[in-house]
């Protein structure tokens, strides 16, 4: 059930942060190209005054060499420092309170196809908490991924691939060496996956997806049943004429709610405002305002009590 769970928590974040993600990867663009060192985040408080929550450093490249979190009182509560290669792979992230004491950190080595083969992350003690180990066929599709934790616990999951690099089938095995589960994907004749079936280790079916897609490619729909045929959860997306994500609605097992998510965007195709609603009565909702040169400088947050909440960029 653990996988079921991962798997949609999985799909789940993939639907309402495709867009994000866009937008994410479009800001760095920007942080490089207007050559920014520094981004101030403030929460602007009752009467208008700023409080500093949060910093971002950059490199030259724009990638976030370090991100701060602030206290109330403006001091450091925790910070992350992050350290690259030259070809812009993540090799150590670093986590620390705000008195410096280390919270955790990771370390990345890559094969020469910037694919990474080995992650470890150690605690606070610098004892290693956990570590993945991959390996990668040679046309760069992951067949491999061994992760070891410090409980002593071993868990592999393999992959195989069909001609045109699709996954077709996945499995996991357990601390002990014995299958848990096997997982089937089956595409169109676009690449689409269009169905995905999971097994259990005694070749019993535990639950089935369906993907269906628009003539474009664009993904509609997103069905998971158990073996009974009762819904684990379901996924609908309509988009705008230019392929933009325009709604993004969720209903999680035989509930009756559901959860819908609808995007708006600037000509530039960043977000503007993100509305969430239950059962069509609004819960939250985020505007966003950027400047000239496409940089965000405000964020609104206005929840379902009309409680409001303004934050401010600044850029240095």
């Amino acid at each position: 059930m653990k996988y079921l769970f991962i798997l949609i928590a999985s799909i789940l974040l993939i639907a309402c942060n495709n867009q994000n993600i866009q937008n994410i990867v479009k800001e760095k663009d920007l942080i490089k190209e207007n050559k920014i060192k520094e981004q101030l985040l403030f929460q602007v408080l009752e009467n208008n005054s700023y409080l500093l929550i949060e910093s971002k450093l950059f490199n030259d490249k724009g990638n976030i060499i370090k991100h701060i979190i602030y206290n109330s009182d403006s001091t450091i509560n925790n910070y992350i420092v992050i350290d690259y290669d030259n070809i812009e792979n993540i090799v150590q992230e670093a986590s620390f309170r705000g008195d410096s004491i280390l919270i955790y950190k990771t370390l990345k080595h890559y094969n020469d196809n910037k694919n990474v083969i080995e992650e470890v992350t150690y605690g606070a003690d610098n004892s290693i908490d956990v570590q993945v180990k991959n390996k990668y066929d040679s046309k760069g599709n992951k067949i491999e991924t061994v992760y070891f934790n410090k409980e002593g616990e071993t868990y592999v999951y393999t992959s195989n691939y069909n001609a045109n690099n699709k996954e077709i089938k996945s499995t996991t095995y357990n601390q002990l060496g014995e299958l848990e589960k096997t997982y089937t994907y089956k595409y169109d004749l676009k690449d689409n996956l269009v169905e995905l079936i999971e097994y259990m280790a005694n070749g019993g079916i535990g639950n089935i997806m369906v993907f269906k897609y628009d003539k474009n490619g664009k993904e509609l729909e997103t069905i998971s049943k158990n073996a009974e045929g009762k819904l684990n959860f379901k996924i609908t997306k309509s988009y705008y004429s230019n392929g933009l994500e325009k709604e993004i609605s969720t209903q999680m097992a035989d509930n009756e709610i559901i959860t819908t998510v609808s995007i708006e965007y600037n000509k530039n195709n960043q977000i503007t405002k993100q509305s969430s609603y239950s059962n069509g009565k609004i819960v939250n909702s985020v505007e966003k305002y950027y400047n000239k040169k496409g940089l965000i400088i405000k964020e609104v947050n206005v929840d379902d009590n009309n409680n409001k909440t303004v934050k401010m960029f600044k850029y240095n």
